[in-house]
Formats: C-alpha cells, sequence, structure tokens
C-alpha cells in the first residue's frame, strides 16, 4: 500500500509537471496554479483528470484564444495518454509487482464495477490479493523459522541429539531413523 502511495504521488507530479510546464511555454497565465490543481486532481481516478484537464483548456481559450486552448487540449491529452498508459502501467506495476496489463484491467474491471472508488482501489486489492495467493501456493510459511520466545529464562539446550533426531524425523514423513542409522551414516 506505501509503494502504490508513493508511486501515485509520482505518477501525480509527472502529471502536474508535463501540463504546467506545456501551459508555460504556449503562455497559459497560472501555469503554476494549474500545475497545483492538476496534481491534486490526478489522486481522483477518471473524473480529476477530465475536471482539470477541461479548466487548462477553458484557462488557454479564455487568455489566449481557441488555438492556443487547442494546443493546450493537445498538450493534456498527450499528457494524459502517456500516464495512463505508458507511465502508470510500468511504474504501478513494478510497485506493487503487478504486470502492466493486469493494472490497466484491475483500473477498467474497477471502475466498471465500483466507480470512482473501484478505479481508486482496484490496484491495491489486487497487490494484495495477488500477494496473499504467492504467499499461500508457495507454502512459504513452512520454510519460516519460528520466531524465538520472549521472557523465557528456562530455556535449556538438549543433552544429546536424541530431541534434535526426534524433531527432524517429526518432520520427514516416513523417515524412521534412529541413533543407530545415524551411527551407520556417519561412518
Amino acid at each position: 500500500m506505501v509503494s502504490y502511495a508513493r508511486i501515485q504521488m509520482f505518477v501525480a507530479f509527472v502529471d502536474a509537471v508535463g501540463i504546467g510546464v506545456g501551459a508555460a511555454i504556449i503562455g497559459v497565465p497560472l501555469a503554476l496554479p494549474l500545475g497545483v490543481l492538476v496534481f491534486l486532481g490526478s489522486f481522483i481516478p477518471i473524473i480529476g483528470a477530465l475536471v482539470t484537464g477541461a479548466v487548462a483548456v477553458l484557462l488557454a481559450l479564455v487568455a489566449n484564444g481557441w488555438v492556443n486552448a487547442l494546443i493546450m487540449l493537445g498538450i493534456v491529452l498527450l499528457v494524459q495518454q502517456l500516464e495512463s498508459h505508458i507511465l502508470q502501467p510500468l511504474v504501478m506495476g513494478k510497485a506493487v509487482s503487478l504486470h502492466p496489463v493486469a493494472v490497466i484491467l484491475a483500473v477498467a474491471a474497477g471502475s466498471y464495477l465500483a466507480g470512482i472508488p473501484g478505479a481508486l482501489f482496484s490496484v491495491p486489492i489486487l497487490a494484495v490479493a495477488n500477494s496473499s495467493i504467492r504467499y499461500i501456493a508457495g507454502r512459504t510459511w513452512e520454510h519460516e523459522s519460528a520466531p524465538a520466545t520472549a521472557g523465557r529464562q528456562d530455556f535449556r539446550a538438549p543433552e544429546s541429539g536424541a530431541a534434535d533426531n526426534t524433531l527432524r524425523d517429526a518432520r520427514l514423513p516416513g523417515a524412521t531413523s534412529s541413533h543407530s542409522d545415524d551411527a551407520r551414516s556417519e561412518d
């Protein structure tokens, strides 16, 4: 979830810089506040990009005319398409350990099923499900060491290797070794 939030902030920053710099280059007034607005709007899926892009185009139209507004529209569409189809899937996919196509499909399915909240929470939910399934499928709990018991003062090491052999035999199904088997294997 932390990786998802960091990458979402990075993507919002790239959107803000792209649209803000584009607006400054073509001479749209208030380019810096427009960049801040785009940054904040990028956290709202689907509607945030639409509203902030429309504000940028309307600002260019009012301040500089329809030619500048069309150029601003092109800049907004270019930045949004690069973010949506290249930056978001590749960077977000690596951050949450998902394939870029899975990120695209998760956002599409989430927005179809639950609208804006679905688009917002679909990638983190898929990432958690993916991690859980990989953990269960890999049976990694079998390979993890048991946590040490804190505060126990009466722990003593076994006097002989008998306890170790009993534990080893209990872990290996079908194993029937004893001290005599261990003695033979050491020879």
